[in-house]
């Protein structure tokens, strides 16, 4: 393992760590409050009711993280990038998504359309409009050195306060991105088709860039 790879790890097992503290403490706190209070049915019920809530927290994390892996099936079909990306943009826009997209390139694809949806729509949908009101999103394509780049722009956010090479972490991004691991997601999917998806910090903007 080198500097890098023990980083990344290091990052994972430290973003986990995190998710699953707080549930846990809030057990704990929960159990002890039973224990002290045998005999009151109503801090009896509430224990309760906080634990499994949080149990069932713990349990959707991992469900995801699972899920993930088998997110994409092998039945592909020739698809327009753009095409599904602007019909995407347009679902989010009825939820004050600020999406721009230029269909005016064509970018033909064999891909798998559910897998495809989901990862634009948590680069999309998934973003967190609500509490960065000043961000808007354009999407591009580029080409250069005989490859393909979209380009999803977040003009008026910056995701600096990550490096770029563990942003996709699960939990990692949830301080601009609504799921713990919607990006992660994302990254397998692109992955899985032979894509490179990564993040361009620059001033007031940060760009995720799926390359093909």
């Amino acid at each position: 393992m080198n500097r890098h790879e023990y980083a990344l790890v290091e990052r994972l097992i430290r973003n986990l760590s995190h998710e699953f503290k707080n549930p846990l403490t809030t057990i704990k706190g929960y159990a002890q409050l039973a224990t002290m209070s045998p005999d009151d049915a109503a801090v009896l019920k509430k224990s309760q009711d906080m634990i499994i809530a949080q149990v069932e927290k713990l349990n959707a994390l991992l469900d995801e993280l699972y899920r993930i892996f088998s997110a994409v099936a092998d039945d592909r079909s020739e698809i327009d990038l753009m095409r599904v990306i602007d019909e995407i943009a347009g679902d989010a826009r009825g939820e004050t998504a600020r999406v721009t997209v230029d269909t005016t390139a064509r970018v033909t694809v064999q891909a798998n359309v559910p897998g495809i949806r989901r990862m634009v729509g948590a680069m999309i949908g998934g973003f967190d409009w609500k509490n960065n009101p000043g961000t808007s999103l354009a999407v591009s394509v580029a080409d250069s050195g005989g490859k393909r780049t979209i380009a999803f722009r977040y003009e008026g956010s910056s995701f600096d306060d990550l490096e770029p090479e563990s942003f996709f972490l699960p939990c990692a991004s949830k301080r601009h991105f609504l799921s713990s691991t919607g990006l992660y997601e994302a990254a397998v999917i692109a992955c899985a088709h032979g894509w490179d998806l990564r993040l361009v910090n620059e001033t007031d903007t940060s760009t995720l860039e799926l390359v093909f």
